[in-house]
């Protein structure tokens, strides 16, 4: 068999590690074992399927649907976030008085639902990681630490970590009802987002800046600087709209900081936000070079544990897609 046919990719999707691919996933994640346990972390097997009413309330969720021999309802996950969140939730309802920090992480597939044509896997390899009962805001500078260290230390990858925040733009949504501002961030749609400020009564001009500020933001010193200045040329409810950006942005200003100082290659984004809708603080994407998508995606998600059990705890954690990182 030639050498140049061997090399196409396989059809519709549906591809396989080859002999190895396989060997060194076993190695890599032998690797991030030994170091999450280290860290304090504990293995777990999310369920591969689960019933709709788990995903359903959450948005754009990506689920392949079918049905058992019963008739019931049945998807298929591609996030296990939900799952872990609820297995714990379970162990938390035998175990009233366990309220301490747990951390887990969990090795296994996630399915994606792509266009038949489309190049990108149906089934991707996973690393995810789970902190619950710490606080979220405290424990997500350590997250994106260890994050880097599977990438820098197991994969030896050059990569840059955006971080966000997902109340500034649920702020702005609420704040402008009209003006759809999830969609308009994640397109990066300059255009769009001027024309619905001008709209709302901001002059041309300040539409431009303010939608340049929110979507293609300056270092964090700068950023800060350029919305103080455009924040002086307003009045009245534009201007406490800037405030309140301004305030909400502060934390975020922090941990880039932090994670700066401790040489994680980071980016800020203050408007980075998600299209599932169960994040609810800090959140962080993880890019490298060769991969389109970003193959990092974390964040805090306080409101989980307390959907599916009797108890509110803080929890925040990351995904990791091994797939790509292997084949690249």
């Amino acid at each position: 068999m030639e050498k140049t046919y061997r090399k196409k990719r396989p059809p519709y999707g549906f591809n396989f590690l080859d002999t190895d691919a396989t060997e060194k996933m076993e190695i890599k994640t032998r690797e991030i074992q030994d170091l999450l346990k280290k860290e304090g972390f504990r293995g777990v097997t999310p369920a591969s399927i689960d019933y709709p009413e788990t995903f359903e309330s959450y948005e754009n969720y990506d689920a392949f649907r079918f049905r058992d021999t019963s008739g019931d309802d049945l998807w298929l996950r591609s996030d296990a976030t939900v799952q872990v969140i609820k297995g714990f939730a379970n162990l938390l309802e035998m175990e009233p008085g366990e309220t301490s920090e747990s951390k887990y992480y969990y090795l296994s597939s996630v399915f994606r639902d792509v266009r038949k044509s489309y190049p990108s896997p149906r089934e991707v390899y996973q690393l995810g990681v789970e902190v619950i009962g710490a606080p979220s805001n405290e424990c997500i500078d350590s997250l994106i630490l260890l994050a880097h260290q599977v990438l820098k230390g197991s994969f030896a990858i050059k990569h840059c970590i955006l971080i966000g925040d997902i109340r500034i733009s649920e702020f702005l949504n609420n704040h402008w009802e009209n003006i759809p501002v999830r969609e308009l961030s994640m397109k990066r749609d300059v255009p769009g987002l001027i024309s619905e400020l001008v709209e709302v009564g901001y002059e041309k001009d300040q539409a431009r800046e303010l939608a340049r500020l929110l979507l293609f933001p300056l270092e964090t010193d700068d950023w800060f600087a350029a919305m103080e200045d455009f924040q002086s040329k307003l009045t009245g409810e534009q201007s406490k709209t800037v405030q309140k950006i301004l305030d909400l942005a502060m934390p975020l200003k922090d941990l880039y900081k932090k994670l700066a100082d401790e040489n994680v290659p980071v980016r800020w984004d203050p408007l980075l936000t998600r299209k599932v809708n169960y994040y609810t603080g800090f959140i962080f994407e993880g890019y490298v070079e060769g991969i389109p998508n970003a193959p990092l995606r974390g964040g805090a998600y306080d409101g989980l544990v307390a959907k599916y059990s009797s108890m509110d705890l803080p929890a925040g954690g990351f995904a990791l897609d091994l797939t790509s990182l292997i084949l690249l």
